[in-house]
Order: structure tokens, then C-alpha cells, then sequence
């Protein structure tokens, strides 16, 4: 997903996002891809005629049944009991499980939101093989383009046709889990969790689930790791082999490596690395940014605790390196500016922050011979170990051909068991998040070649699988979040007040949350 900068952009952009109230099924969301969901108790014939419901959302109210004010009297006369047994619900056959066969030759659409080579050579490659073990199944792929500034799509084309698997980011599960056009993944294996994610890593299993309901097959987990140029740090005079543990000596090398005058600035930051010195912060300490719970499993959060004095102080510290010089700020990351400006440490920096799920394209450029870095990798510098879980997963639509559902829930299975994210791992720099997937030859092998990838996973086996170490979870999420991203943008790149800038970009965020419950 881009990150687009501050620059240009309209402050006020993210109130122009569609107005989209909890659990309303009528608009269909996506951030890097994006979509909704269906409840796991609801009949799949009443959650698709939900779906074709008009909703007033001019007026959210309209779509909420006032409560009765019917009150059935009471008897003085002692109960009798009855003479006809009480009616009984039948259970609804699943539609999805490894007993469930297509009935023919079946054709499913999914809808990815990878890029750069796994896009290109990991997916195809990967499909290939499914197809070939699964020669009735045909796939059709392609990418669904995210729409900013508001990251939401429809989950439609224009003439209503949906694909059957979607490749949701870890910023939509809540409002696609409320959405109620999706069959969360344990209802295809007995109301429990899918047998591949046995042993899943904590952070991640809490990440995709919903009121306890996972709904998400998890896939490609990512975490934010500090990248850096041995060779230019041991120019400097820098040990390459002791990076920085906490973010006062993140900014204390930063500022070393600009004054040895190895790299034109010792760091070099985007949008999304100023959201995460906020965000992974608190995730380190274990603070909450919404109270309750950072919005997991409840309807509404009521609180933002995320204008600090160590917030504030960290961002004033932030412009002010950039005005120095010691920090060098990239606009928008649509062609990993960050990762240029790594590479070519005389004109950029010697050091920054990027997705782990990069480094395969790095070592292979290495491999080309394209580039000559020394490429380091290390933890997030915070107060404690651990990383929020980035990425997505593939979720299954509630449509109406259970030929298809049947078909894309195996499609879903095979893509998520341990050796085919083993092959994603190896060849990308996402995590493995299983004991099966990080045992696998596959992954045994890459770690073996490059060690580096292997950060991203202890960083991530590390986080606890707890409300405040995994993040926040509302429905708006994407613009939540980029409020908060552009607030702290504002302040770094553009030179302004970090306590005015971080409050205005909170109540903005609230608003987005406000709009999204009907308040």
C-alpha cells in the first residue's frame, strides 16, 4: 500500500472518505485490498439478502429497529407445560471443509494485494502449483488497486461481481469481519482453528480475530525492521555490529554518521516510519493508544491516549534533526525512495526503517549485482523486544455458487499451510509464523543464506499476543491511522508545532470513528 506524503495533500482529506456505519453491509471496503465479512452465526441466505438492503446513511439511525414497547403481561395463573415441543433451528450443512468437494470443473476469482516480485514470480508460481494439485480448480488473479486518500475500494466491479477469495490488510479485519459478506475461515473447519496455524504465533492469531472468531487466514506477516549500510557505518567509524537498542540512540547514530560525514544524513524517514515511532512504541512498552482495549472486541472506544509528553517530544526531536540535516525525508513511497536512498548511501542515508517483506528484492539485486551494500538488519529500536504484525491474509466471500465457495475455501488451505508460506518467507522477507513453517527446509535454508531474515520473526515471537502489544482495531483503521501518520508528517517534514499537529490529526481520527459507529 503507498504511503503518500504530506505534501500537497489536502489536511482535511481523509473527512471526504465515504461514511461508512458499524456493521452496515451496503459499502465495501479495502486498504491495501480490501473487504468485509459475515458473521459465523448468520444463515448465508440472510447475509446475502442483508447485502441487497438499501441503508439510509444520510440518516444512520434509520436502519436501527427502535426497541418494543410491547410488554407481554403476566399471568397469575401457574405455567402448564407444553404440549408441543418447543420449535427447533437445524443446523446450516457448511459449505466449506476438507469433506467438501466442487461438484465439476470450477473457475474462482481472487483479488491480491501483493507487489513487486511476489506479485510477479511468488503468486503466479504459487497459483501454478495449486492448479496443477488441484486440476479441477481454474484461478484467476489479479490486483485490486486501493483507493486514497481514504484506502477504500468497492468490493465490487462495476457491474456487481465480487471475487471469490480476497486478500484482506491486517487494517481491515474489523470492518470486513463486520461487514457480513465474508465466512470467517473456522467455519470451514468446525467453528475451530484451521489445523495449518497450529502454533501460531500469539500476536498474529489476536491480529485476525474478531470477538474471538478468526476470520482472516493469516498469510503474509510483515513487521518494521531498521536497515542499515555496514560498509558506510564502518566508513564513519560506527560499529556495525552494535546497532541501536532504544530511540535516543537511534537519533545519537543518526547524528554520528551525518557529522563523520559518511552520508549526507544518518537517517533517512517517510510517513509511515514517523506513524511507526509512535505506534511501535507504545506496542513495546504494552501501552494502550484507545482506551478500552485499543478497540478490540468492543463496539466503541471512547478515549485516545496518544498526544504524550514523550510523543510530542520525540517529534520536536524529529524536526529538529531534519532541519539539522541529520535526517533526510522522502515523499511518497510508491518506488522504496527509502531503499534508493539506502543504497546509495553518498546521496541518501546510512540508515532507515522498512518492512521486512523488502529484503528478498534487496539480496537479489545483491545477487544481480546491481547494488553493493553491506545490508544490515536489526530490531526496531524501542524499550522492549517485540514489533506489530503487518500484512494480510485471504478471506473467504459468502457467495451464492457453493461449487465456488467450496472450491476457494481449498484454494484459501493450501495457500496458508506451512510449506507455502515457508516458500513466501524465503523469498520475500515475510515471517513464517508457525513451528511447522519455520522448521521447514525451505526456511531452514534461507535463514542459513541470510540471517537477516530471521530478525523479523524474533521480533514478532516476541510481541505478546495482547491488545496493546498488537496495536489498535477499529473499523475505520486506514484513516485512523493516516491521520495520525499526516499529523506526525506535518510536523517532521514541514517544521510545525508536534502538540498542535498530533491533536488536530486525533480528533480527526476519533471523527473517522464516530462516523463509522452512526454517532
Amino acid at each position: 500500500m503507498p504511503h503518500h506524503s504530506w505534501a500537497g495533500t489536502p489536511r482535511d482529506h481523509w473527512l471526504a472518505s465515504p461514511r461508512v456505519r458499524r456493521r452496515t453491509v451496503s459499502v465495501l471496503l479495502a486498504g491495501c485490498l480490501v473487504a468485509t465479512a459475515c458473521t459465523g452465526d448468520d444463515d448465508p441466505s440472510d447475509a446475502a439478502a442483508a447485502a441487497d438492503e438499501p441503508t439510509d446513511q444520510s440518516n444512520p439511525a434509520s436502519s436501527t429497529d427502535a426497541p418494543s414497547d410491547t410488554v407481554t403481561p403476566v399471568t397469575a395463573e401457574p405455567l402448564t407445560e407444553a404440549t408441543e415441543p418447543p420449535p427447533t433451528t437445524e443446523a446450516v450443512p457448511p459449505r466449506c471443509g476438507d469433506d467438501i468437494e466442487p461438484s465439476g470443473p470450477v473457475t474462482i476469482t481472487v483479488w491480491h494485494g501483493l507487489g513487486g516480485d511476489a506479485e510477479s514470480s511468488y503468486l503466479p508460481s504459487a497459483i501454478g502449483k495449486f492448479q496443477q494439485q488441484h486440476p479441477g480448480i481454474t484461478v484467476e488473479f489479479e490486483k485490486a488497486d486501493a483507493q486514497y486518500p481514504s484506502g477504500l475500494l468497492e468490493f465490487a466491479d462495476p457491474d456487481g461481481v465480487r471475487p471469490d477469495v480476497l486478500y484482506g490488510s491486517n487494517l481491515t479485519v474489523k470492518s470486513q469481519a463486520e461487514s457480513g459478506l465474508f465466512i470467517p475461515v473456522e467455519a470451514c473447519t468446525g467453528g475451530t482453528t484451521p489445523p495449518q496455524f497450529d502454533g501460531l504465533l500469539p500476536a498474529v492469531d489476536l491480529t485476525y480475530r474478531v470477538d474471538g472468531t478468526m476470520w482472516g487466514a493469516p498469510f503474509n506477516v510483515s513487521t518494521p525492521v531498521l536497515m542499515y549500510d555496514g560498509n558506510v557505518w564502518s566508513g564513519a567509524g560506527v560499529d556495525p555490529d552494535q546497532p541501536p537498542e532504544t530511540i535516543d540512540e537511534l537519533l545519537a547514530t543518526a547524528v554520528e554518521l551525518q557529522e563523520a560525514g559518511a552520508a549526507k544524513a544518518g537517517l533517512v524517514l517517510y510517513n509511515k516510519s514517523a506513524l511507526w515511532l509512535i505506534t511501535e512504541t507504545a506496542a513495546k512498552e504494552g501501552r494502550l493508544l484507545l482506551e478500552p482495549n485499543n478497540g478490540h472486541d468492543v463496539d466503541t472506544v471512547e478515549i485516545a491516549k496518544i498526544v504524550t509528553d514523550e510523543a510530542t517530544a520525540l517529534l520536536d526531536e524529529l524536526r529538529r534533526m531534519k532541519a539539522d540535516g541529520a535526517i533526510s525525508w522522502t515523499k511518497e513511497n510508491h518506488s522504496d525512495e527509502d531503499l534508493i536512498a539506502l543504497i546509495t548511501p553518498l546521496e541518501g542515508s546510512a540508515m532507515t526503517m522498512h518492512t521486512s517483506a523488502a529484503l528478498g528484492e534487496i539480496f537479489r539485486l545483491q545477487d544481480q549485482g546491481q547494488i553493493d551494500v553491506d545490508v544490515r538488519v536489526a530490531p526496531m529500536p524501542g524499550p522492549a523486544a517485540g514489533a506489530i504484525p503487518g500484512g494480510g491474509s485471504w478471506w473467504l466471500t459468502d457467495g451464492s455458487d457453493p461449487d465456488k465457495v467450496a472450491a476457494a475455501w481449498q484454494f484459501i488451505d493450501w495457500m496458508t499451510q506451512p510449506e507455502q508460506i515457508a516458500e513466501l518467507a524465503a523469498f520475500t522477507g515475510y515471517v513464517p509464523t508457525t513451528p511447522a513453517a519455520v522448521e521447514h527446509p525451505i526456511t531452514v535454508a534461507a535463514w542459513e543464506e541470510h540471517p537477516q531474515f530471521e530478525v523479523a520473526y524474533e521480533q514478532v515471537a516476541a510481541t505478546p499476543g495482547t491488545p496493546a502489544a498488537v496495536g489498535i482495531q477499529v473499523g475505520p483503521m486506514v484513516e485512523f491511522l493516516q491521520a495520525i501518520e499526516l499529523g506526525a508528517a506535518y510536523t517532521i517534514d514541514a517544521g510545525r508545532d508536534p502538540r498542535t499537529e498530533l491533536e488536530n490529526a486525533v480528533f480527526n481520527a476519533m471523527d473517522m470513528i464516530r462516523v463509522y459507529n452512526g454517532d
